[in-house]
């Protein structure tokens, strides 16, 4: 694992919560492995907010920035309600979850 995967790792600590430890998510947050490309809210086991069920298209690298930078802001209305996250975590972050 090289520097950038341990930065994403620890970056993505403050998900881990809800979106568990080995990105297989949880009650409260849908699995995050393979997210990216993914197609939006479509994880059969688990409910998404209707927001983000409407948002249409896929997790592209942008989207994920632009979701984890204002969450409310891209999908009014969603159930994901925290202030954002810097760039340079979102950015580990987002190579963390290419990995997987």
């Amino acid at each position: 694992m090289d520097g950038c995967s341990r930065g994403g790792a620890a970056a993505y600590q403050q998900c881990a919560t809800c979106h568990g430890a080995q990105l297989e998510g949880t009650a409260s947050g849908p699995k995050l492995r393979n997210i990216v490309e993914r197609r939006i809210a479509t994880h059969d086991e688990f409910a998404y907010s209707s927001a983000l069920r409407t948002l249409g298209g896929r997790w592209t690298e942008k989207r994920l920035d632009t979701f984890l930078a204002n969450p409310g802001a891209f999908a009014p209305g969603t159930s994901m309600r925290f202030p954002g996250i810097p760039a340079t975590e979102r950015a580990a972050i987002i190579r963390y979850l290419k990995e997987f």
